[in-house]
C-alpha cells in the first residue's frame, strides 16, 4: 500500500475517467481489491542503492578536451554505467548529476508497473482553496491518494515499510518528510540569478500564462472539455504561482544584496590564496560570459523546444514575427487555431502501432503524411540547432564552472547540500507555527472546524456533497493539515466518517 499527494496520481485518475464517470470530480473508493483500478501507465520506483561513480564519469574526459567534447564523453560514460547496472541487475539504473557536475552518483531502483488505484477524494476537497491557497501552509485540503502495488498479479509484500501513525503528529514533535523535490539553486551565481530574474522567469510567466488562458478558453466549451483540461490547468497554475514566487524573491533588494555579499566574500577568500585563485578564481567571470552568451539565443531555444506545440503559436508570432520562415511554413496562411485543428484531424499518432512503426523507421519518421509529424519535421532543424547550442555553449560550460565554484567552497571548509534532482531526499523539523510575510502568527495546524468556516459553496471553496452531509459526525478539533505536511490526522477521520472506507482503514491498522 502506498499513499502520496493527490496531484501525483492525477494523471492516472484522469485517464481512468470517462465522460460518464469522472473520478476526478466524484472521487474513487475501492471497497475491495477486486474493484481496484489499474493505472494505465504509472510506475513506482523503489530506491535500493546509491553508489558514487564520480571517478568513472570524470575519468572519461581526456585532458585538453573542449567543454563540448568533455560533455559528450561524460554522457557516454554515464550511459555505459547505467547499461551495465541494468544488465547485471534487471533494475532501473540512473546516473544522477550532483553539484552541476561536481559528483555523479548511480541510483539503482526496483521498478513496479502494476499500480492500482485504491482511494482518491474528490478534486474539490483534494484541492480545497484552489490556486488562491496554493503554496500557503497549512491548508484545509485532503491532498492524498492511495495506491496498491502488485507484482506477478499479487499485492506486493515488502519487508521494510512505514506503518501508518495511529496518533498523528503533535505540536512541537519532530517530523521527517521524504520526497523527490524537483530543483533548487544553491550554487547559483549572482549573474545566473540576475538572468533568471530578468529573462527566464519573465518568459516562463508569459508562456505559462498563455497556456492557462488557452486551456480555460477550451474549458468553456462544455463539461467534457472542462474534465479533460482540469489536470493541465492545475499543473500550469501551480507552475505559474511558483514562478511568481521566484520573481518576488529575485526582485527583493535585500535578498539579492545578501547573495551578492556572500559571493564577494567567497571570491575574496579565494583570491587571498594564490593556489586557490589559480584553480577557482576565474569561475565566476566565466559564468558571466556563459550567461551573456545564453541570452543571445535563450528565447529561440525555448520556443523551438516546445512552446510552439503547446498553444504557443500566438506567443511565438509575437516573439519571432509573422514573417519568420518556420512559422510561415507551419501556418501556411492559416490561423494557429486552424493549423492545430487540421494537424490533429489528420494525425493517427494516437494509434500505438503507428507510433511504434514511426519510432523504428527513419524512413517513416521522415515521410509519414501525418499532420503532427509534418509540423515536427518543420520544427526539427531549428530545435536541433538551438539544443546543440545550449548543450555545447551553456550546459557543458556551466557544468565545469559550477563544479569549480562548489570545490572552491569545499576548499574553504564549506559544506553545501546538493541541489534537488527529482531524487529521494529527506527533510526534518518540528511541527510548529511561523510568522508570515505580514508578521502574523500562523498556527502549526488547521482543523475541520476551520475548513467548514472557509467553505463558501463556490469554487475553489466548494465542498463535495458527502462532506456537507457528515459535518455533524466529524470531530471539529481534529488537526487537518500541519505546516510540516506530515498530515495523517485528517486522513483517518475522513476515511472513517466521510468515505466509510473500512477495508482500507483496517489495512492501515485502525
Amino acid at each position: 500500500m502506498v499513499f502520496t499527494n493527490h496531484h501525483v496520481g492525477a494523471d492516472c485518475i484522469q485517464k481512468l475517467s470517462t465522460k460518464e464517470r469522472d473520478y476526478m470530480q466524484q472521487g474513487f473508493t475501492a471497497q475491495s481489491r477486486a474493484v481496484e483500478r489499474e493505472c494505465p501507465d504509472l510506475e513506482l520506483n523503489v530506491l535500493l542503492k546509491i553508489e558514487n561513480e564520480s571517478e568513472k564519469v570524470k575519468g572519461a574526459t581526456p585532458e585538453g578536451a573542449t567543454p563540448a567534447e568533455a560533455a559528450t564523453k561524460r554522457c557516454g560514460a554515464m550511459s555505459e554505467i547505467e547499461k551495465s547496472c541494468a544488465t547485471a541487475t534487471g533494475h532501473r539504473c540512473d546516473v544522477v548529476t550532483l553539484f552541476s557536475g561536481g559528483q555523479y552518483h548511480l541510483y539503482e531502483y526496483q521498478k513496479y508497473t502494476d499500480i492500482r488505484l485504491v482511494f482518491a477524494p474528490e478534486k474539490d476537497i483534494a484541492f480545497f482553496g484552489g490556486d488562491a491557497d496554493n503554496f500557503t501552509y497549512p491548508r484545509w485540503d485532503l491532498d492524498v491518494r492511495f495506491f496498491r502495488v502488485y507484482e506477478n498479479g499479487k499485492p506486493l509484500r515488502p519487508i521494510p515499510y512505514f506503518p501508518f501513525s495511529k496518533t498523528g503528529v503533535r505540536k512541537g514533535e519532530l517530523t521527517f518528510v521524504s520526497g523527490n523535490p524537483g530543483s533548487t539553486g544553491r550554487l547559483m551565481t549572482y549573474a545566473e540569478m540576475e538572468f533568471q530574474r530578468d529573462v527566464q522567469m519573465k518568459f516562463n510567466l508569459e508562456r505559462t500564462g498563455t497556456l492557462i488562458a488557452a486551456l480555460k478558453e477550451f474549458s468553456k466549451r462544455g463539461p467534457e472539455q472542462t474534465r479533460v483540461a482540469v489536470e493541465e490547468i492545475f499543473g500550469n497554475e501551480n507552475s505559474f504561482k511558483a514562478y511568481t514566487g521566484f520573481v518576488s524573491g529575485l526582485n527583493d533588494p535585500k535578498f539579492m544584496a545578501s547573495k551578492k555579499a556572500q559571493e564577494v566574500a567567497l571570491r575574496a577568500a579565494i583570491a587571498g590564496d594564490p593556489s586557490k585563485e589559480k584553480l577557482y578564481g576565474s569561475a565566476w567571470t566565466e559564468m558571466e560570459k556563459i550567461i551573456a552568451d545564453y541570452g543571445t539565443f535563450y528565447q529561440n531555444f525555448q520556443l523551438f523546444e516546445g512552446t510552439l506545440t503547446r498553444s504557443g503559436e500566438p506567443l511565438a508570432i509575437g516573439k519571432l514575427g509573422a514573417n519568420n520562415a518556420v512559422l510561415k511554413e507551419i501556418l501556411a496562411g492559416r490561423t494557429p487555431e486552424a493549423t492545430a485543428r487540421e494537424a490533429i484531424a489528420t494525425s493517427k499518432l494516437i494509434d500505438i502501432d503507428i507510433r511504434k512503426r514511426i519510432a523504428n523507421s527513419i524512413d517513416a519518421a521522415r515521410n509519414e503524411p501525418d499532420g503532427i509529424m509534418l509540423i515536427v519535421r518543420v520544427l526539427k532543424p531549428g530545435a536541433r540547432k538551438y539544443r546543440k547550442m545550449w548543450e555545447d555553449r551553456v550546459q557543458a560550460r556551466q557544468a565545469i564552472e559550477t563544479a569549480r565554484i562548489a570545490q572552491a567552497q569545499y576548499s574553504l571548509g564549506g559544506n553545501v547540500y546538493p541541489d534537488a534532482t527529482f531524487t529521494l531526499r529527506l527533510s526534518f523539523g518540528p511541527a510548529v507555527g511561523y510568522k508570515n510575510a505580514m508578521g502574523e502568527i500562523v498556527s502549526w495546524a488547521t482543523d475541520f472546524a476551520g475548513m467548514y468556516k472557509h467553505a463558501t459553496g463556490v469554487d475553489p471553496y466548494k465542498l463535495p456533497e458527502r462532506w456537507l452531509g457528515v459535518k455533524k459526525t466529524l470531530n471539529p478539533s481534529v488537526p487537518f493539515n500541519v505546516v510540516t505536511r506530515a498530515d495523517t490526522h485528517e486522513i483517518v477521520e475522513a476515511l472513517r466518517k466521510v468515505y466509510r472506507a473500512d477495508a482500507l482503514l483496517k489495512e492501515l491498522g485502525f
